[in-house]
């Protein structure tokens, strides 16, 4: 930490930010577009539902395959809405009556989406990155390159995923270390980055354990194909199930002495409420690494790209969500981790990655306010979001890096997606400097963030038990926690250890399950064994086989326990489901562990079984009082 730092002050970053838009030069990216697609974003910048609708219609293009399903989506996600009603609603009716008319759909459609994708994918082959990464090289710009993809299912397709990154390398090779000051900077003007999650079907937090091996396996080949040439490798941090897993991964090789020599990156998203923790741990193996003498990990400090899934995710598990509510949280966040990134300059190799200009000037205004020379971190930018800013930036300082996908339509469609939404959203800087713009917009682009209410992580919590109570179905299992897998293996040994006598009591003792009529617990001369499907040896419980008789009997007392059931008031009923379903909550880790061994569940396909039979009781037991 640099002992004399202080703080930036607002008027040098708006000096900054000024100079870099004065700087700036070259067409937006959207001004590059066809008169129709053009136009056609422009209405989603005006209107949200339209653009929600779009690029709904956007992402599942890539996989319709007749013309008759092209138009009849056309119609179904673009015909109907208000802001396209007067000029494409009646455009897709009009061609439909047309002979070839919805030929003629499907052929406009098709171009026009490959003319977005072109505007923020840089490539299909390696052949062609390659070329652009010897373009942005001669105007001073470095360059990581991104092979896109999104989860593998298959472990054929994390082969294929690694095949493609390893033939990149191989053609970037000879462009690697080739700049006569790269020595000076301690850091590869060239740079790939990679995504975990295209390197196993298992990469996962649930199944956490083989996904690591698994992508190891891959990532070391690809570690040592890039070993004899100077190539920054970045881990992508994607969403948040898999955040501590790719910490956990980050830790693992930046511990292994091969890859001392390696230059490796890792990246912190600004958006979670966890962002300043995950940095101090990311910090902390980095300093183990400058205390070996091996090279420090660049840390690509980013807002973060999966807000809107995040959000969705959280609200369909009854979760709180993990990232920040507010834009304005996010850039207060952004600003904290730049300045500790700043501060621990001598163990770290700092990047920052985003588009808001003020971000951008306060993190040069704020390192110069430290001592930090311009040459010791990065600004990194997305290709074909801002590239005029990014010239604009260059003149500021000598390091800006460009983000390079490299794809076809099919695997870069989620991409794609996330880069619209960017450019038409009412936060974006496309939108609101270079397109909307103006010296009102401008001042509040630059205004500091301003403060909100700090935001806690917590479990989320089912509503109060009673008859009463608000209804809340119950959360799933956020088995994304460390604390929540641990917690659901040490019940699967416990299950093992004491059988179900560890979840039911006394009265299943020794593993066996007795018949219960009219309250009076039977065994019976035979019994039923049942085992683990995985493994027919494990006998999990014993319980009493019934015979016709046993059916009669238990018929009989329901019938005269029938009277006065029905005379029981409602509340008293609603009372009855409302404690079946505390007594399953209180159980729910051991009761989902025992269909794991039982029935061969997967864990959180076991915890949703279970969820949904407390749900089922609590809101019978509320409905029952409403009629």
């Amino acid at each position: 930490m640099n002992p004399s730092s202080r703080p930036a002050e607002q008027a040098e970053i708006e000096d900054i930010a000024r100079r870099i838009l004065a700087k700036g030069t070259g067409k937006v990216s959207l001004d590059r577009l066809n008169l129709l697609s053009r136009l056609v974003m422009r209405i989603t910048m005006r209107d949200g539902e339209f653009r929600t609708q779009l690029f709904r219609f956007v992402d599942v293009f890539p996989r319709l395959e007749r013309t008759e399903d092209v138009y009849e989506h056309a119609q179904e996600y673009l015909g109907a809405q208000k802001a396209a009603r007067g000029m494409i609603s009646v455009g897709l009716n009009l061609l439909g009556k047309l002979p070839g008319g919805k030929r003629l759909v499907e052929a406009i459609m098709r171009k026009n989406i490959q003319e977005v994708a072109k505007l923020f994918i840089a490539g299909t082959s390696a052949a062609e990155i390659a070329s652009q990464v010897s373009q942005y090289r001669s105007e001073g710009l470095s360059t990581t390159v991104d092979v896109l993809g999104e989860k593998t299912l298959t472990e054929t397709e994390a082969r294929n995923y690694s095949r493609r990154v390893k033939d990149l390398v191989t053609t970037l090779a000879p462009l690697a270390g080739s700049s006569s000051h790269e020595a000076a900077r301690e850091i590869p003007e060239l740079s790939i980055s990679i995504k975990p999650t295209a390197l196993s079907p298992h990469y996962a937090s649930i199944s956490s354990e083989i996904g690591l091996v698994e992508v190891k396996t891959l990532l070391k080949e690809i570690l040592l194909a890039i070993s004899d040439a100077r190539i920054l490798c970045f881990l992508d941090m994607e969403d948040h199930d898999v955040k501590d897993l790719t910490l956990d991964l980050v830790e693992s090789l930046a511990s292994d002495g091969a890859t001392a020599t390696l230059y490796l990156g890792v990246v912190v998203q600004a958006y979670l409420l966890s962002a300043e923790e995950d940095l101090a741990r990311v910090l902390a193996i980095s300093q183990a690494r400058t205390e070996r003498g091996w090279i420090p990990l660049s840390i690509r400090l980013v807002k973060g790209a999966y807000f809107d899934a995040e959000m969705v995710k959280a609200s369909t598990e009854s979760w709180l969500p993990p990232t920040f509510a507010s834009k304005a949280e996010t850039d207060q966040s952004f600003e904290r981790c730049a300045v500790t990134l700043l501060k621990n300059i001598d163990i770290v190799r700092p990047a920052f990655a985003t588009h808001n200009l003020r971000s951008i000037a306060f993190a040069i205004a704020t390192a110069r306010a430290m001592s930090v020379a311009d040459d010791a971190y990065e600004v990194q930018m997305l290709y074909g979001m801002a590239e005029a800013m990014a010239r604009g930036v260059r003149s500021e300082i000598p390091r800006v890096r460009l983000y390079l996908p490299m794809g076809e339509l099919v695997p870069g469609m989620s991409y794609l997606v996330r880069r619209l939404i960017e450019n038409t959203a009412n936060e974006s800087f496309l939108r609101r400097g270079f397109i909307e713009g103006g010296p009102s917009e401008l001042a509040k682009m630059l205004a500091p963030p301003l403060p909100q209410a700090s935001v806690h992580r917590a479990n989320a919590k089912p509503a109060a038990i009673g008859p009463l109570g608000e209804y809340r179905h119950q959360p799933a299992l956020e088995t994304y926690l460390r604390s929540a897998r641990e917690e659901f293996a040490k019940a699967i040994v416990s299950l093992r250890n004491e059988g179900i006598e560890s979840i039911f009591g006394a009265q299943c003792a020794g593993g066996y399950v007795p018949i219960v009529i009219n309250q009076e617990r039977l065994h019976t001369q035979d019994s039923i064994e049942s085992v683990n499907p995985a493994e027919f040896t494990e006998v999990i419980a014993q319980s009493a086989s019934a015979e016709a008789s046993h059916a009669l009997a238990a018929l009989e007392g329901a019938a005269r326990a029938y009277a006065g059931w029905g005379a029981t008031p409602v509340a008293l009923r609603a009372e009855v489901l409302e404690r079946a379903a505390e007594w399953i909550t209180q159980r729910r880790v051991a009761l989902a562990a025992l269909e794991v061994l039982e029935a061969g569940k997967p864990w959180r396909e076991a915890d949703s079984d279970i969820t949904e039979t407390i749900d089922f009781l609590r809101f019978y037991a509320r409905s029952m009082i409403g009629l």
